[in-house]
C-alpha cells in the first residue's frame, strides 16, 4: 500500500482522486485510503462506522478507537465547507464526540465540538491539501497527530489538540495586544521609550531631539503598517486610481452564507487588489495564520475596514503584494486555499482560470 506522504503527494498533483468526485467517490477514493494509512481499519464497521445514527440525524462516519470517538462528515469535492460545520458540530457536541472532522477531500478541517464559543471558534486546525504553503510533511504529521488510530486510542490526539487549540489561541491574543501595547506607549509618550531613541540619536549625531519629534516619528512609521500599499481616492470599486480591473484578473470569494463575506479582487504577477465594497468577516477562527491575524487587525486599526452589517467593509481598494490564500484568509478569516476559495463569476477556480499565477507560487 502507498504511504501516506506519497498519497497526499498525488492528490496534491492530480495523479488520484479529481475534484469533481461527488460524495460516495471522495469516500472512497480519498478518505479511505487516508484512513487506512493512519491505522484505521476500514473494513471494521465497529471501528470505522458508517452512517452512525445521531438522535434524528447521522454521521457519515463515527471512527472509534476504545472509548474514543470521531465524527467525520464528508462532502463532495468541490463543496463549500462552512455552511456543513454546524450540524456536524451539533451532533457531535450532542453525543459527547471530543473530536469532529469536516472535509471534502481536499480540505480537512478539525474541530473541538465541546469547547464552549461559536461553531467557527471551535476549529482549531485546516489542513488544505491542495495548498502548497502547506508542505506534505506539514500534512503528514498533523493527520497522524491528530487522526492517527493509536493516538486517538490513546487520547494522545485529543490532548494535543488542546495544547495546539491553546497555543494558537495564546499567540492569537498576544498579536492582538502587541500594537494595543505600542499604542498605549505612544499616547503615554513612555518616557524609557523617548530615552531609548533620544540616546542613539545622540550616540549617531550628537543631537538631541525633542519628545514631540521622537513620538510623531514613531507614530509614523506605526501609521505606514509594514509596506503595502494602500490605494486612495477611489470613489467606487471600479479600480481608478491604480488597478486595471481587468475581467481576466477579477475573482470571487465569499463564505458561502447569508449575510457573510463576500470580496472581489484582481490578481496580478505581483499583487492582489480587494476592492472597495468586498466584506471581509468579523470574527476569526483559531486555525487562521498568524500572518493573517496581523493583517486583518492591520486593516481594522489603519481604517481600511469598517464594521457594516455584521461584516468589515474595505471602504477603499487594498493592494498587496500576497499570494491567494493570504488574501482568502483576510476575507473569510481562517485558513484557506486561495487557489480554490477565489473563482470567477463562472465558478471556476483561480489555479484552473489562471495557471500562470499558479505555477509561479
Amino acid at each position: 500500500m502507498i504511504d501516506l506522504k506519497s498519497f497526499l503527494n498525488d492528490l496534491r498533483n492530480g495523479e488520484r482522486g479529481g475534484h469533481d468526485l461527488n460524495e460516495s467517490a471522495v469516500c472512497q477514493a480519498i478518505i479511505m485510503p487516508i484512513l487506512s494509512n493512519l491505522d484505521w481499519d476500514i473494513y471494521d464497521a465497529n471501528q470505522v462506522i458508517p452512517e452512525y445514527s445521531c438522535g434524528e440525524g447521522k454521521i457519515d462516519y463515527c471512527l472509534k478507537a476504545q472509548y474514543n470517538k470521531v465524527f467525520l462528515e464528508a462532502k463532495k469535492a468541490n463543496e463549500e465547507l462552512m455552511s456543513h460545520q454546524k450540524q456536524l458540530l451539533r451532533y457531535a457536541f450532542e453525543e459527547g464526540a471530543n473530536l469532529a472532522v469536516l472535509t471534502n477531500g481536499y480540505s480537512w478541517w478539525f474541530y473541538l465540538p465541546l469547547l464552549g464559543g461559536n461553531w467557527e471558534e471551535r476549529r482549531f486546525l485546516s489542513l488544505e491539501i491542495d495548498n502548497n504553503e502547506q508542505s506534505i510533511e506539514f500534512l503528514n504529521e498533523k493527520f497522524k497527530k491528530f487522526l492517527g488510530f493509536n493516538n486517538v486510542k490513546s487520547g494522545n490526539a485529543l490532548e494535543d489538540a488542546k495544547t495546539f487549540y491553546n497555543s494558537k489561541e495564546n499567540e492569537r491574543k498576544i498579536e492582538v495586544t502587541i500594537p494595543k501595547a505600542w499604542e498605549k506607549l505612544l499616547k503615554e509618550k513612555n518616557n524609557e521609550l523617548i530615552s531609548l531613541v533620544s540616546r542613539k540619536v545622540k550616540e549617531l549625531k550628537s543631537l538631541e531631539p525633542t519628545d514631540d519629534q521622537i513620538i510623531d516619528y514613531l507614530i509614523s512609521i506605526t501609521n505606514a503598517g509594514s509596506g503595502t500599499e494602500i490605494i486612495t481616492g477611489n470613489d467606487s470599486s471600479t479600480g481608478e486610481g491604480g488597478s486595471s480591473k481587468t475581467k481576466e484578473n477579477i475573482f470571487y470569494c465569499d463564505t458561502g452564507a447569508r449575510g457573510g463575506a463576500k470580496a472581489t479582487a484582481e490578481f496580478t504577477e505581483n499583487y492582489v487588489t480587494i476592492f472597495k465594497g468586498s466584506t471581509m468577516t468579523k470574527g476569526e477562527a483559531n486555525a487562521i495564520s498568524e500572518s493573517g491575524q496581523r493583517t486583518r487587525e492591520r486593516l481594522i486599526r489603519n481604517n481600511v475596514v469598517k464594521l457594516e452589517n455584521g461584516n468589515y467593509k474595505f471602504i477603499k481598494d487594498y493592494k498587496d503584494n500576497m499570494s491567494p490564500s493570504a488574501a482568502a484568509q483576510i476575507i473569510l478569516g481562517r485558513s484557506a486555499n486561495g487557489w480554490t476559495e477565489w473563482r470567477t463569476e463562472d465558478g471556476v477556480y483561480l489555479k484552473d482560470a489562471r495557471p500562470d499565477l499558479y505555477k509561479s507560487d
